[in-house]
């Protein structure tokens, strides 16, 4: 009866070290998928954030391109405005100078 005994307990030994192997073991297959899987999450992220960066930059660039033509359009106006002015002026002091002229000359 003691055989008998001894041998129930070295086969449930042995079931229990193969059941804890096998836990083991799947416990490692678990351990990389979650691994893989994370990876695989981690790039779709990445290159989701990436796609939007550049969708970012983007439209800070359009942005950015309508601001400076808005802003060469209005000092295009100013300056052809100036121009105008500096012209009449011109104009105005050119007439002020033939009078004077006009003027010295005849007395």
């Amino acid at each position: 009866m003691t055989k008998q005994v001894l041998d129930r307990i070295k086969e449930a030994e042995a079931k229990a070290k193969g059941a804890r192997e096998e836990a083991q073991k799947k416990a490692s297959e678990i351990l990389e998928e979650a691994e893989k899987q994370g990876e695989t999450v981690i790039k779709k992220v990445k290159a989701e954030a990436e796609k939007e960066v550049d969708s970012l930059k983007k439209q800070m660039n359009e942005k950015t391109g309508k601001e400076v033509e808005e802003i060469k359009a209005n000092y295009e106006k100013k300056r052809e405005g100036i121009r105008k002015e500096s012209l009449a002026r011109i104009e105005k002091a050119t007439d002020l100078v033939v009078k004077e002229f006009i003027k010295s000359a005849g007395s």
